[in-house]
């Protein structure tokens, strides 16, 4: 496994001539300040060569590579790469190679021989080296070839120059350098130079071939050549540069030239396309433009160098001077510099103006009849008359006592035909009677601006949002006096406002109502301009652009630029648009950047940490998956924004600030990792890699299908069996219910047994012989009543214990009327019972109390009394005690033994049947128990305690 040496380090920008550099040394990553060659590979990093390993740069990170991932040496000076993506390194070693898929790799030179290799040839992916001759890669070796000048025929010979000697035939040509070494090409022609030189010009020199194309630089410079059309160029430096001071590098989009403090850049017709002057190339032995446009430089003492793309094509002036204010008056811009005179931009350059002020520049403005204002506190000049702090009054005397000196200002602005002025401490304004002269209108603090909407002028300031009426200042209503909002910008379009905020972000004032714009949030605005749908906004996080929408709540940014872009500060002061030009003014100075740029419309370039873009796993290292992933810029890192999903297990796409993903725990199956980058301009790359998590061989489909099918075997056994069971407990069920039901006749026929019925009839015959017709008329209304609850509760399996109660008492009252004196009971019901909700099986308890009546308290000599008491017990049961103080269930046996006269009641069993088979149902749980009292105590009597539960309460 590769091991890197993974620094991770804060990128220094440091601004000279107005511009922004990036330094990498070992103080922030570099394994060495000795910086040999740089390169860029064909997917976007960046390669350095220093002489204590390769390093690959991504923009974050360093991956620095030294003989302990498998270098043949750490002093590597020369890099190539090839359209494959490998990275080949040369050093003085014994075996030379490249770096592929974050892996080393190295080669044996034949014969065991140590080379230093010159110069590279690149053939498609085929990489060649020279030292004394060519050496090529074959079998895993490095094998060598060497061209004899002095057998050379004429025939097919072309002398180049005194020390370089072509020779081609039908299948090569080898051109070879007089005492150096020869080189292998596949076609042939190349045309001498137009001028002789000098074989001691050619003992130092630098040559790059790329497929049929061949650059040969020397001090006063040099040739292109084109083997496959026989084209070629000669370029003559305007002065000899030494060779030290240049380098080539040929790259698929063409030639890259340093010459000492400039590179050329070649497109593959040998036509110039840029020229990219700077004044420190001349003191780097390296520089190369990447794919981007940034600019790398490499120094043998002084590590590396990058100039990003945007600031060499960002126009900057008036470097680390503060500018404040930008206008542009009649397609003019207009700059305004603190403690410096006011500018002007003409064509590129910037050109001075007589008005000049010492201080802060507060604006910029034309108003008639003032002419062009240069408006700061100290003193505000104008190009025509300005206005005196002598014409200023208040109560008739003059406000400020100094004559002839001129009046400084924040702002100025016409109103009604008045001109309102806005001092540091008041507001003045003129009268239309005599406009040279100013009055006091009112004294204020901390107003920083005038603007106006809806026909009222409005003063901005840090209080908050205040109007002019009548001569006096008034609150603007709606504004939460309790935390003002400070206000520096506005822009009045139709019948809205829009206000720029010191720290809240942009509102829109409309029919007295703020909007506040919440992609704005936290944003301090100090210039707003509109250009279309568009609202630019200078901030103290850069230029934001917002895209205004009908829903003006749902209005949000689109793009922003930042230093990463050609801003000097990411604080900036203020903006002027001209067609596609941004000016941007900040402390550091003033940006002209052409927003046509394509910097700002490519798509980032996302990759991912693997080797390939489809990842293949057993299911066991499945459950912890980390995949890496980042974005090739050199200047932009911060300013990325990322997603992800993964398809098909997530569709909604995540934000993430990590560039490690982790998955854990997944199952067998084919994903697809998206990852989303966006960045500052909106520009957005998607990235899949497809994850395959490969099953163990219980997991595979055959096992699956085998399970599957053993399982449906099992389940169609199973079936059976449960099909058979059920069936009997059908038939048992079946059976229980007829018993039941049997039970519940027997229940009912033993409540309307003949000896109930016949007493009853006789208690009615009694009273009416004794001529008591209203007890008997009273005794059969309650006797028909029972009659009616015991055919109407047999039908029901169960009945409220409110309907039980009712039942019994009914029941009781009739026995206490035949029973007369002899005959007492009561009813006892626990509080936290509620009787109507409570269920219970029907038609149980009154067999009960009828045996407690005939076979306990009829045979007592005196009274009796029957107590019933109903009780709410643990897990929401019911307990039923039914207690008489008559003979007792044992006398009462001996008594039926005794007279076989006696009625025998089946009641009980009847009863205990029916019990034995609600238990069986499962859907009761019932104890039942009878004791005799004498068994408890010494008194006489029997007590029945009866406990239900439902199944779903125990």
């Amino acid at each position: 496994m590769l091991k890197h040496v993974i620094l991770m380090f804060l990128l220094f920008p440091l601004v000279f001539w107005g511009q922004q550099e990036y330094v990498f040394t070992t103080a922030n990553g570099l394994p060495s300040n000795t910086v040999y060659d740089i390169v860029q590979d064909t997917k976007g990093f960046i390669w350095i060569a220093t002489s204590k390993g390769v390093v690959k740069y991504n923009g974050k990170d360093f991956k620095t590579y030294t003989v302990q991932e498998g270098l043949p040496n750490n002093d590597t000076w020369k890099l190539e790469a090839t359209p494959d993506g490998k990275v080949w390194y040369a050093s003085k070693s014994n075996r030379q190679g490249y770096i592929a898929n974050d892996s080393v790799y190295s080669f044996p030179i034949k014969n065991n021989k140590t080379t230093s290799p010159g110069y590279f040839k690149i053939l498609g992916n085929d990489f060649f080296f020279s030292d004394g001759g060519i050496y090529s890669l074959k079998n895993e070796e490095w094998t060598f070839s060497k061209v004899n000048i002095d057998t050379l025929s004429a025939t097919n010979l072309t002398v180049v120059d005194d020390s370089t000697f072509v020779k081609h035939n039908k299948t090569s040509v080898h051109i070879a350098i007089k005492n150096k070494y020869g080189m292998l090409s596949d076609k042939f022609i190349i045309p001498v130079f137009s001028q002789p030189i000098k074989a001691s010009q050619f003992s130092n020199f630098h040559i790059s071939i790329y497929n049929d194309f061949l650059l040969r630089v020397h001090h006063n410079g040099a040739l292109f050549i084109n083997y496959k059309t026989g084209d070629s160029r000669e370029v003559t430096l305007p002065n000899s540069i030494n060779i030290d001071q240049q380098y080539v590098w040929v790259n698929p989009k063409g030639f890259q030239w340093k010459a000492g403090g400039n590179l050329y850049l070649y497109d593959f017709q040998f036509q110039l396309n840029r020229t990219i002057a700077f004044p420190e190339l001349a003191d780097f032995n390296r520089a190369i433009i990447d794919k981007d446009g940034n600019l790398w430089m490499a120094s043998l003492s002084r590590g590396l160098k990058m100039i990003p793309a945007t600031t060499l094509d960002t126009q900057h002036f008036f470097e680390k001077q503060k500018v404040q204010k930008l206008e542009i008056l009649d397609d003019t811009l207009f700059v305004g510099i603190f403690n410096s005179p006011l500018h002007y931009l003409d064509e590129k350059k910037m050109k001075k103006t007589h008005l000049e002020v010492q201080g802060n520049i507060y604006g910029i403005k034309k108003i008639k009849p003032y002419g062009k204002y240069l408006i700061a506190i100290a003193k505000s000049v104008s190009d025509k008359r300005g206005i005196q702090r002598k014409d200023v009054f208040y109560d008739g005397r003059v406000l400020y006592d100094f004559e002839s000196k001129l009046l400084g200002f924040r702002d100025i602005i016409m109103f009604n035909n008045l001109t309102y002025i806005l001092t540091h401490n008041c507001i003045i304004a003129n009268s239309r009677n005599h406009p040279e002269v100013f009055n006091l209108k009112s004294y204020t603090s901390g107003d920083i601006k005038f603007s106006k909407y809806r026909d009222t002028l409005l003063i901005l300031g840090s209080s908050g949002l205040h109007y002019i009426r009548n001569d006096s200042i008034n609150l603007y209503p709606n504004q939460d006096m309790n935390r003002p909002i400070p206000y520096l910008s506005s822009f009045e379009e139709k019948n809205r406002l829009f206000l720029g905020t010191d720290g809240f972000g942009l509102q829109v004032l409309q029919n007295s109502l703020y909007t506040e714009i919440a992609d704005t949030k936290g944003l301090s605005i100090n210039k707003i301009i509109k250009k279309d749908s568009l609202l630019w906004l200078a901030t103290q996080q850069g230029v934001q652009v917002l895209k205004l929408h009908p829903q003006i709540e749902k209005s949000a940014i689109v793009n922003s630029f930042y230093q990463a872009d050609g801003l000097l500060d990411k604080n900036v002061n203020d903006i002027a648009l001209q067609d596609s030009l941004l000016f941007a003014a900040t402390d550091l100075g003033l940006s002209k950047i052409n927003l046509k740029n394509t910097h700002f419309s490519q798509k980032p370039s996302l990759y991912f940490e693997t080797e390939s873009d489809t990842l293949s796993l057993p299911y066991p290292e499945a459950n912890n998956i980390s995949i890496s992933f980042g974005t090739i810029n050199y200047t932009n890192q911060k300013n990325y924004t990322y997603q992800y999903r993964l398809l098909p297990k997530q569709e909604k796409w995540q934000t993430t600030h990590n560039q490690t993903i982790t998955f854990n725990e997944l199952d067998p199956d084919q994903y697809i990792l998206e990852v989303s980058v966006m960045d500052q301009h909106r520009n957005r790359t998607v990235k899949a890699l497809h994850i395959q998590v490969t099953p163990l061989w219980w997991q595979t489909i055959f096992f699956k299908i085998a399970v599957l099918v053993t399982l449906f075997l099992v389940v169609i056994f199973l079936g059976f069996i449960f099909y058979r069971i059920i069936k009997k407990r059908e038939r048992v069920k079946s059976e229980r219910e007829k018993r039941l039901a049997g039970l519940e006749l027997q229940a009912l026929r033993s409540q309307m047994n003949p000896h109930f019925v016949h007493n009853s009839l006789n208690a009615i015959q009694y009273f009416v012989q004794r001529n008591e017709v209203n007890l008997s008329e009273k005794y059969l209304s309650r006797f028909s009543r029972l009659i009616r609850q015991f055919f109407e509760y047999s039908r029901k399996n169960e009945i409220t214990l409110a309907e039980e109660i009712e039942l019994l008492k009914n029941y009781l009252e009739i026995e206490k009327m035949r029973f007369e004196e002899k005959l007492s009971y009561s009813i006892d019901v626990d509080e936290a019972l509620a009787i109507e909700e409570i269920n219970i099986p029907s038609m149980i308890l009154q067999p009960i109390v009828e045996n407690g009546i005939n076979h306990g308290i009829f045979h007592k000599d005196d009274n009796g009394h029957l107590q019933i008491s109903f009780k709410k017990i643990a897990n929401g049961g019911l307990q039923i005690c039914i207690e008489d103080d008559g003979i007792g269930i044992l006398e009462a046996k001996e008594i039926y033994t005794q007279s076989k006269k006696n009625y025998r009641s089946n009641s009980s069993q009847v009863l205990k049947e029916r019990l034995e088979l609600l238990k069986q149902s499962k859907n009761w749980d019932i104890h039942f128990e009878i004791k005799d009292l004498s068994e408890i105590s010494n008194a006489s009597g029997t007590r029945v305690t009866l406990t239900l539960l439902t199944t779903h309460e125990n």
